[in-house]
């Protein structure tokens, strides 16, 4: 067993390395590309409304995250307010920022609210949420295939495209049909004494309760739709600010495919990969190195003011004193 701990971690180790080393290398090579010069006098002459404005949809972004995750958690976690997720939330996003992975905002959420309820519960909150806002995030894509197919289809990307929607249709039979993935897990009927299977069951269990309240899934469906059209306004307003004239109808396409390639372990926090993809995607539309990096910039500058602001709620706070049996200590109880 040790052995196999240490493989796992080293494999884990070799992984990092190499999202790093993909982050560096896709960065360098767009800077040594790029005419650095003009870049950052693009940035420099950037429009300050827009810019404010993007930095107002990431703020907008992250309070409706906490929104949607207080809806999910009312009447099931007892005592657990809006502030005391704000804090989380907002200590989350500035673990987030050093940390190698994008599910990393969801690892430390979930790990802070395990110690004031059951970490099946606490995990569940947070996994749902996500998987309701992967949810929405093919649907935009669903919908402009059925409204507009012209834009996707032909593409070099529609392929793909159609395989991930097919992808999403299949986890949600296993997210919300109990006969599906009761069929999968009997598929395994050796691992089904193991520890980490019997806590998979009870975290499926978890998460199966929202089932039978719809309308906390409209709201999450709600809320994550939001989150996912104020993601499209901060790429948006970005180009917009170094006056890029990108449709938004284009980014309600492009916007989607990025973000959902970034799910997959490529890079640290989806950076140079993202530059990349919008680099590949909007070239139709005239968008050079330069642009992608400017507007990366401004994004970034509003990301990490966030996520700043995150380490001195965390500095400040006494999170790491949390206690089960010491709601008081950190706000647990205090108005949503």
């Amino acid at each position: 067993m040790p052995g196999v701990f240490f493989m796992i971690m080293m494999n884990k180790k070799l992984q990092n390395i190499l999202k790093i080393a993909v982050s560096i290398s896709l960065i360098g090579w767009m800077l040594y590309k790029a005419d650095t010069k003009a870049m950052l006098s693009v940035v420099a002459n950037a429009d300050p409304l827009f810019c404010a404005a993007v930095l107002l949809s990431f703020i907008i972004i992250n309070i409706t995250q906490v929104i949607r995750w207080y809806a999910l958690l009312k009447g099931k976690v007892e005592g657990v307010g809006f502030k005391s997720l704000l804090k989380f939330h907002m200590i989350s996003i500035f673990f987030q920022s050093f940390l190698p992975s994008s599910f990393s905002v969801d690892v430390v959420k979930g790990f802070l609210l395990s110690k004031l309820t059951d970490k099946s519960k606490a995990y569940g909150s947070v996994a749902f949420a996500r998987f309701i806002g992967m949810i929405v995030l093919f649907m935009f894509m669903a919908v402009i295939l059925i409204l507009q197919p012209d834009l996707v289809m032909g593409q070099l990307y529609s392929r793909e495209l159609i395989v991930a929607l097919f992808a999403v249709c299949g986890l949600s039979l296993v997210i919300f049909s109990k006969k599906v993935s009761r069929f999968i897990f009997s598929r395994f009927p050796k691992f089904s004494a193991s520890s980490i299977f019997k806590k998979s069951k009870q975290f499926r269990e978890d998460i199966y309760a929202y089932r039978k309240e719809p309308m906390i899934v409209i709201k999450t469906v709600i809320y994550s739709t939001i989150i996912h059209l104020c993601t499209i306004g901060t790429a948006y307003f970005s180009y917009q600010a170094i006056n890029v004239d990108v449709p938004f109808s284009v980014l309600l396409v492009v916007s989607p495919i990025v973000y959902a390639a970034l799910l997959l372990p490529i890079s640290i926090n989806g950076i140079g990969a993202r530059e990349g993809l919008f680099l590949l995607l909007l070239a139709p539309w005239g968008i050079n190195i330069e642009n992608i990096l400017a507007s990366s910039l401004i994004c970034y500058v509003s990301v990490y003011a966030l996520c700043l602001l995150g380490g001195v709620v965390y500095f400040l706070s006494n999170v790491k004193g949390i206690q089960s049996d010491k709601k008081e200590e950190t706000g647990i109880g205090s108005a949503g």
